[in-house]
């Protein structure tokens, strides 16, 4: 239901115009609709493919979940984010090799949908080649300056939503201009900048988390699908700052909330231990023990 909420609000945002903003009411105008910014809207999209494609895989509706994986790389495409077309490709591929393995799916579903895949790749293609992948006022100048505040402040940090004001500190005279940067485009280091050596710790503590659960529960096809989703948000974060976002924090710690559920693990333990005998006409998963 997500994933067709997310396609829906992607229509709808499609639907109007590209001008909508509310201009004069403030000194800078204030882009309106369900998403503004189209790097996040784009990685909105994005880590809904591993659930697409475990729908199709693992739930024997290929031919559906073919569908709208489509529609959500059409959506990508048009969205016209570098970043979300490049990891929308991304994170398809991998999905498929990653979640297939364990499929009841045949090869010929992989291979159409690997030919679906090159056709999107061409897309992509023309769309990053028609425009400057990192001019000299982009993302790697704003994290050099975002080191050189590291470097002075590691041990307590500037505190946190003190970035803006921080940055210009550290700016250099012939990168300033009329606009003005408001985040490092990498939340790594925008998160250690304001929070200094204890936040660089708990960032590594999490990324520790989330790993010792992947290598616990790998074998559960739900949540490496969500791991997929976290994995590539945590990718995006090097170029962006897509958890400051509402919607992607919500399915971020949805998405986690899946990943460490123990559930899973008890409910595969559970019918490893229970055995299909024939009661009345039908079925029934009784335990081991009961049938000896």
């Amino acid at each position: 239901m997500g994933v067709i909420c997310n396609g829906l609000a992607g229509a709808i945002q499609f639907s109007l115009s590209d001008d909508v903003a509310i201009k004069g009411l403030l000194p800078f105008t204030i882009n309106a609709g369900l998403f503004a910014n189209r790097n996040h809207f784009s990685a909105l999209l994005f880590v809904s493919i591993p659930f697409v494609v475990y729908y199709g895989l693992f739930r024997g509706h290929l031919l559906s979940g073919a569908l709208g994986l489509v529609a959500l790389l059409v959506l990508l495409l048009a969205a016209g984010s570098r970043a979300g077309t490049l990891i929308g490709l991304a994170i398809t591929v991998i999905s498929v090799v990653f979640l297939s393995t364990r499929s009841r799916v045949s090869g010929f579903g992989i291979v159409a949908i690997f030919i679906g895949l090159s056709i999107y790749t061409m897309g992509a293609w023309t769309t990053l080649d028609a425009r400057e992948v990192d001019p000299a006022f982009g993302r790697a100048e704003f994290a050099r300056t975002t080191i050189d505040g590291i470097k002075d402040n590691l041990v307590t940090g500037i505190g946190f939503g003190n970035f803006q004001k921080g940055y210009q500190i550290y700016e250099k005279e012939g990168m300033i201009y009329r606009f003005y940067v408001n985040h490092a485009h990498n939340d790594y280091l925008e998160i250690v900048f304001e929070g200094g050596i204890v936040a660089a710790f708990l960032i590594a503590f999490y990324l520790l988390l989330l790993t010792s659960a992947f290598v616990r529960n790998r074998r559960e096809p739900l949540q490496r699908a969500a791991f997929l989703s976290v994995f590539f948000l945590l990718v995006h974060s090097l170029v962006d700052y897509p958890l400051r976002t509402m919607a992607l924090a919500m399915t971020f710690a949805f998405m986690n909330a899946i990943i460490f559920h123990k559930g899973f693990a008890d409910r595969s333990a559970k019918k490893a231990n229970m055995v299909e005998v024939e009661h009345n006409g039908g079925k029934l998963l009784v335990p081991v023990e009961a049938t000896s």
